[in-house]
């Protein structure tokens, strides 16, 4: 399952919001981040928002070479649904602010710093500092597990929105990184289940039941 996110800048002239969807690892641990540490410039910034929509927001733009393509992408380069899938621009206009904010996490640029808010958020006129949200605790809405099966060590996360609403999960290799097969996270997820539900914290989260 995916974590949405929108990443947008602030038009002063126009008075708007000027923003693109982002479909993968919208968290701010991963999207976050990478936006922090790699697009902390207004002119980075417009460049990346001028591909429209991405799959995967990586750290760099551009590839190096042509053998770069939606299904096998470059190490490190983002993937676009337009430059590398052949769809349509989309580049997305909020005068206000509520599309813009309709979606897991939203991160907006505003000239100097980055801001972002979550989903579940009791009040949406506020953004937080990227820089604030970045370190996700687990009393927070981040969690992970060491799971080891069949002598290989995994890494499962789950994360949640700010109001412990389930968002995403996944299961990785603790060497590589390296996504594991939809089949094995099934498994692990029903082991894993039993850790991840309760009160952290004020906050209630739940696990539901996916298949």
């Amino acid at each position: 399952m995916s974590t949405n996110s929108h990443i947008g800048l602030w038009n002063e002239e126009s008075n708007r919001i000027d923003y693109i969807y982002c479909h993968w690892d919208g968290y701010p641990d991963w999207n976050g981040k990478i936006l922090t540490e790699f697009y902390s410039d207004t002119n980075k910034v417009r460049e990346l928002i001028s591909h429209g929509d991405l799959s995967s927001l990586r750290s760099n733009i551009n590839p190096k070479t042509d053998k770069h393509s939606f299904d096998t992408p470059e190490d490190d380069v983002c993937t676009f649904y337009h430059r590398d899938r052949g769809e349509p621009l989309e580049i997305r206009y909020d005068h206000g602010i509520d599309e813009f904010l309709d979606v897991n996490y939203a991160y907006l640029w505003t000239g100097k710093e980055w801001r972002f808010f979550c989903e579940g958020s009791e009040i949406k006129n506020m953004f937080q500092r990227l820089s604030d949200g970045i370190e996700l605790k687990e009393s927070q809405n981040f969690r992970k597990l060491d799971v080891v099966r069949d002598n290989v060590k995994y890494i499962y996360e789950i994360h949640f929105d700010c109001s412990g609403k389930f968002l995403s999960d996944r299961l990785y290799h603790a060497d590589t990184n390296l996504v594991t097969s939809r089949e094995l996270l099934k498994k692990i997820r029903k082991e894993a289940k039993k850790f991840l539900t309760g009160t952290l914290g004020n906050k209630t989260y739940s696990y539901p039941s996916l298949k």
